[in-house]
Formats: C-alpha cells, sequence, structure tokens
C-alpha cells in the first residue's frame, strides 16, 4: 500500500492542514522492541496505536479543483507524468504566450506530487 499513500511527512502535513479523512493511514506501534511506522487501514476503535491519514491519489484527485479562476483568468489542471517523475500544474491557454499559475510541482510518486499541489494551494488560499 505504500506506493498508492502518500509518505508520512506529506501525511502530516495534510493532517496539520485539514485535508478530508481517508480510509488508509500511517500507524506507530511497537516491533521488536522497536517503535515503527507501518502503513494500513484506519482503524476507529484503535486506540493505542497513534494514527495518521494516509490519502491516495483519488482521494486527492477529488479535492484538488479541476480549474482555478485567478486575476480573470481560467487555469486548467495538468498533470504530466515523465520517465522518473510527475509534474502537476494549472495552466491557461487562452491567449500567448500560455500562463501558469505556479512553476510545477514534481514528485518521483504521483500520490506525493498531487499531495504537495494540494498544500500549495491550501497554503496559497485557493482551496478552503
Amino acid at each position: 500500500m505504500k506506493k498508492f499513500c502518500v509518505d508520512l511527512e506529506i501525511a502530516k502535513e495534510l493532517n496539520k492542514n485539514s485535508f478530508p479523512q481517508s480510509k488508509f493511514c500511517w500507524y506507530r506501534c511497537y516491533s521488536n522492541n522497536k517503535l515503527k511506522w507501518f502503513h494500513g487501514l484506519f482503524d476507529e476503535n484503535d486506540k493505542v496505536n497513534k494514527q495518521i491519514f494516509a490519502p491516495t491519489s483519488d482521494e486527492i484527485l477529488k479535492e484538488l479543483p479541476k480549474q482555478i479562476v485567478c486575476g480573470g483568468k481560467i487555469y486548467t489542471l495538468i498533470i504530466d507524468c515523465h520517465l522518473t517523475r510527475y509534474e502537476i500544474q494549472y495552466v491557461n491557454y487562452l491567449g500567448a504566450p500560455i500562463n501558469l499559475l505556479f512553476d510545477f510541482i514534481e514528485d518521483p510518486k504521483l500520490v506525493n506530487a498531487l499531495a504537495k499541489c494540494w498544500l500549495y494551494l491550501k497554503k496559497e488560499g485557493c482551496i478552503k
């Protein structure tokens, strides 16, 4: 499941910024007398282990706006897949030159790139 959900540090940031709850999580527990983080399904009855929601790409895509209006221009969500990374950006194709809402956000994992984009938009006030 690790490759389908955000990394632990990004999950912590999403949780701090009130991203909607996910059915998946990172949870902290002891294994061989060492405190470790594991990935699994969220268990609302688990009161022992710390759990941090860890959304999937699908869950993040549901929260990302498909279009953003800014400065009288409409920017559309674009997701590019390259050999070693994913790039996320919002683009306005009307007129020349093509306008970007921000430089692209990238990560080797699609889910992390989407999460970083959501965090950026939240910080900039584009998402409430």
